[in-house]
Parts: C-alpha cells; structure tokens; sequence
C-alpha cells in the first residue's frame, strides 16, 4: 500500500486526518485548497467543488420535473411516455460523463457523490419498466432497451471512476435489473395467486444470490487507507441502496395485484434468508425445518414455495459455505537498509470466503435439500386438508437418487429423504393393514418390540465395529 509522508501542515492550513495526501489514487482532490490568506476562495473551494451540493439539487430537480411531465403528458401517447423516460436515461448518462472528467482532471472526491447519484438513478426511478407493459409490442421493446441500457451505464460508471467488478456483483446487478425490467411482465399474464409467489420467488432469489456472494469491487488505482475507507462506505452505500430500491419496486407491484397480498410467504423468506448468518448446523436445520412446518400448518397454501426456499437455503449452505479469513499482516523489509524509520501499517481487513462444507455436513445439507425439493414439487397447488396423493415416479426418482448417491459415497445418509417419503406412502396408502381388533393390537405390539430390540442391537454391533476401527487405525 501507498504510504504517505509528508511533514505538518503549516498553522491555519487543513489539519484534517490525511491532510496534504494528494496521491493519484486518493479519494482527496488533487488540487490543493488555497493558502490559508484567501479564506473566502478557500472556503467557495471547500463548498463548492469538493462538497459541491448543486449536484444533489440538479439531481433532485431533473427527478421533480421528470415526474411532472409524467403526470402532466399521462394521455399523450407511445412517444410522450417514452420521451420522459429518454430524459432520465440521458442525465444518467450525463452524470457519468461528468464523473469521468472530474476524475481525470484529479477531483474524485465531487466524483464519488455523482457516482452515487448516477447509481441511484439506475433505480428506474420513473417507473418506466412498470408502465411498459401497458404499451403492447412497443413497450417489450422499451423494456429491453432499458436494460442493455442498464447494462451499459454499469460498464461505463465503473470505467469512469476506474474500478472493477467481479463476475458476482455484475451478475447480481443484473438480476436485479431483469428483475425490474421482466417482473411487471410476469405479474401482468400470470395468475392472481402465481404473481404473489413469483414476487417472493424472485425477492428471495435475489437476496440469496447477494448474501452468498463476495460481489467485490476493486480499484484499479492503488488506494490509501482513508481512500479504501471511503470506497468501502460507497459501495456498501451502492448495494443497500439498491436493495432498497428493488423492495420497493417488488411493493409496487404487489400493491396492484387483484387480491391482498399476504405477508406470510415474505416473513418465511426473511426467517431462511437469516439463516445466513447461523454458524452452527444443528441450529440451522432447526430454523429451517421449523419454519417448513409452520409453513404447513399456519398458511399451507405457501408450503410449496417455503419448502423450495428452504431447500436452497441449505443447499447454500452445502455449496458455499461463508467463513472469513485474515489476510497475512506481515510487512516486507525496506529497500533501503540504512533506513531505520518505522513505516505505518494498516491492519488487514478480513477477507470473506466461500468454500463448500466438509464431506459429512455437505451429504447431510445436500440430502435435506433434495427432499426439501420434493416437498415443494409435491405440495405444489396444496391449500390445506389433507396431504396430496403421492406420486409414485415422484417417490421412485427420490429414491433412486438417493441410493445411486448413497452407493457412490458409500454413506446411507442420501437414502433418508427417499426411505421417509416411502414410508409415508406406505401408512397413507394402508398398504400395510393397521390393527384394528384387541388381538391385531397385541400382535403388532409384540412384532414392534422384537423389531426395535433388533434395530437396538444392530446399532450397538455398529457402534462397537466402528470403535474397533478408530482405535486400531
């Protein structure tokens, strides 16, 4: 990392923590403010270029007078809604031109605020994509090209404040944009029902894609302490800000489904989505499984849906599995030996870091993921009463995927979705005959007895056995 050295500041001058850190990849302005003899051009220096707040106020006023034109020309037709959209899309494009230039001519401090600007009018703050399909044929069009738009402006912005994005954040970004751009489509044809869950559906798929990814951003140019401060401040600022807006997008269109949009499915996709945050497995499944079967019972028509969240949820957790790590802290030696001055360090900062779990808790988690996937494919269009009929290739596929795992990982953990499922069929099916007469009773009794005195020894031998092993290994 760049040092910067450098002796005090004369008295009246900035005193500021970094004061006099000009370096190119500083956050601070290049240009140094005026000598302390002309405070006022100093002072008109600090208000006006560094903190300039007529880029807040031309933002605020393009907004004002975008949606007023929009209340003003609602019943002008194709090229008067599109033409109003145009406008916003421009001053975007305005704001990053701006960004670039002030960061080439060493002002980054104005450009960060007109990157986060440029970043919140990514937003769709007009409501375009809402309103296009309302527009047929034309409006599909506008859709699309909002979002190679989108697209576009990303890839700009971050040239112009000389920085790059991973595959994760562009990708996450971009889910979010077809999500604006595709929603309002899918909430139109489908049905009542089916809209509400595909909101949930894409809310949850969204968030989960942002909490099991690093979506790193990193400067091209080498920062100073104070600047990779405030870069990580703005791109903290970029993403919640983005979330959101991508909640109140989702909230406008569930305000004009046909009927109440219930808040169950929501609250169960926040209970899994914290899950994120749980370190230890058993408290996991516990969370997980607890709200499958609340679910259930409290509001089952959404069973499906939580079952499937629930399902991807550990399936994450299998997969990418969060865990953070503490970079290397050690400083190399000076090039100069006759220099004996102690240079500043910077404590590293910890790294997060996605890895699968370990072999044991990766069948475990990926098991309870299948059959969280049967649950809602078998429960799907399910509203309450009794469970649905089994299907049987629905029952067998389960099955066979289990063992077929089971016998490649020499392991019987993948075989206990399949083997519940088939025993449930089994008791709902009555193809065993349930005792119904005293003697049956006393019969079934006696068999269930030996059964489990049977299945006790077998575990005790297996216990045993594998003791045996350890110890002699």
């Amino acid at each position: 990392m760049t040092q910067c050295r450098h002796r005090e500041p004369p008295a009246g001058s900035e005193t500021r923590r970094h004061a006099g850190c000009n370096l190119p990849g500083s956050m601070h302005d290049a240009a140094a403010p005026l000598p302390p003899s002309e405070p006022t051009p100093n002072l008109l220096y600090r208000w006006f270029v560094q903190y300039n707040p007529l880029y807040l106020v031309s933002a605020a006023l393009v907004l004002n007078g975008v949606i007023a034109l929009s209340e003003s020309m609602s019943g002008t037709g194709l090229l008067g809604q599109l033409g109003i959209t145009a406008i916003a899309e421009v001053y975007a494009w305005a704001l990053i031109g701006s960004a670039a230039l002030l960061v080439r001519i060493g002002l980054r401090r104005p450009a960060v605020m007109l990157m986060l600007i440029a970043a919140l009018y990514q937003c769709d703050l007009t409501l375009h994509c809402a309103t296009c399909p309302w527009l047929d044929g034309p409006g599909l069009l506008a859709s699309l090209a909002w979002l190679v738009s989108f697209g576009a402006k990303l890839r700009a912005l971050a040239w112009a404040l000389q920085f790059r994005m991973s595959r994760s954040a562009m990708g996450v970004a971009m889910a979010g944009a077809v999500g604006v751009a595709g929603l309002p489509w899918l909430v139109q044809a489908a049905p009542t029902a089916l809209a509400g869950d595909i909101l949930v559906a894409w809310t949850f798929g969204l968030f989960a894609a942002g909490l099991w990814t690093h979506r790193r951003v990193d400067s091209k140019v080498v920062l100073d302490e104070w600047g990779r401060t405030v870069a990580h401040r703005c791109f903290r600022a970029i993403w919640g800000g983005w979330a959101i807006m991508a909640l109140l997008h989702v909230a406008f269109l569930a305000a004009h489904l046909r009927t109440p949009l219930l808040i169950a499915p929501w609250l169960f996709a926040v209970v899994l989505l914290a899950t994120r945050t749980i370190r230890s497995e058993s408290r996991a499944w516990a969370v997980t499984l607890a709200t499958v079967v609340y679910a259930g019972v409290v509001s089952p028509q959404h069973l499906a849906i939580t079952a499937a969240m629930a399902g991807t949820v550990l399936a994450l957790r299998a997969l990418r599995q969060p865990t953070l790590r503490i970079p290397d802290s050690s400083v190399p030696a000076p090039v100069d030996p006759y220099r004996i001055e102690a240079v500043p360090t910077v404590p590293p900062m910890p790294e997060l870091r996605f890895a699968p779990a370990l072999r044991p808790e990766l069948l475990r988690l990926l098991s309870g993921a299948a059959g969280l996937a049967y649950v809602a494919i078998w429960t799907h269009g399910w509203s309450g009463g009794s469970l649905p009929a089994h299907v049987v290739p629905l029952d067998l596929a389960l099955l066979a995927v289990g063992a077929v795992v089971a016998w490649s990982t020499r392991t019987t953990v993948p075989l206990a979705p399949g083997l519940l499922t088939c025993a449930h069929w089994v008791v709902s099916a009555r193809v065993i005959p349930m005792p119904r007469s005293h003697t049956h009773q006393a019969i079934a009794h006696v068999v269930a007895g030996f059964v489990l005195l049977a299945v006790s020894l077998g575990a005790s031998l297996w216990w045993a056995r594998r003791k045996t092993r350890v110890t002699s290994s």
